[in-house]
């Protein structure tokens, strides 16, 4: 339930015992502590900024100070992404609660924290494996993992409103564990579909072509 190190303008962002610290990329000595981190769960570096995740906040850390600029406190936050001048998360009940609970996703400003837009209509946040912002675009991936076409789905929200703009369900072209991946290319939204469809009807199961 530990934080991935990740890497980053010449630092490596780890969790060392029970504090998140920055590494020197060519020596490995630890070149910063940043204080109050928590016991992470999810760290994202992006520009001079790092962000840390732990089981009730949200905070931000400049590259070059050990203070956090600012600080979200939110319920069990995971799935955060950030570019394009936002942190996106989820919040609320954990999938493996799902439904007993709701799920919320939220949208913060990188600079300063504040909430630009957050929301808990959508019943399958609860549901959702990814999520996906590029540039302007904020995908939710919601995934079967299993060998069945059912439960697959793409689900895209203005970042700026969360409002859902549109969704797609559709046979992820995989078997067994199928994810529907949403994968950008430029402005294109691109998806592998295809292969066994309606599988939870073993008399009526189809095959379509993968594409």
């Amino acid at each position: 339930d530990r934080a991935r190190p990740i890497a980053s303008r010449g630092h490596l962002f780890a969790v060392q015992g029970e504090d998140v610290v920055a590494l020197d990329a060519a020596t490995g000595e630890v070149s910063r502590e940043f204080e109050g981190a928590g016991r992470a769960r999810e760290l994202l570096s992006v520009g001079d900024t790092v962000i840390v995740a732990d089981e009730g906040n949200v905070r931000a850390f400049p590259v070059d100070k050990s203070e956090a600029a600012w600080r979200f406190e939110a319920s069990h936050p995971r799935q955060m992404v950030a570019g394009n001048g936002l942190v996106v998360f989820l919040q609320g009940a954990a999938p493996e609660v799902w439904p007993a609970g709701k799920s919320e996703a939220v949208a913060l400003d990188l600079r300063t924290g504040r909430v630009r837009c957050r929301t808990d209509a959508y019943p399958w946040l609860g549901k959702v494996s990814r999520v996906v912002l590029h540039g302007g675009h904020l995908a939710f991936e919601v995934s079967s993992f299993s060998d069945h076409d059912a439960g697959n789905a793409l689900y895209m929200v203005s970042p700026d409103t969360g409002r859902l703009q549109w969704e797609k369900s559709f046979p992820p072209g995989m078997n067994h564990r199928r994810q529907a991946r949403a994968m950008f290319i430029g402005e294109e939204l691109w998806i592998l579909r295809g292969g066994k469809t309606n599988t939870v009807d073993p008399v009526y199961v189809g095959r379509a072509p993968i594409e």
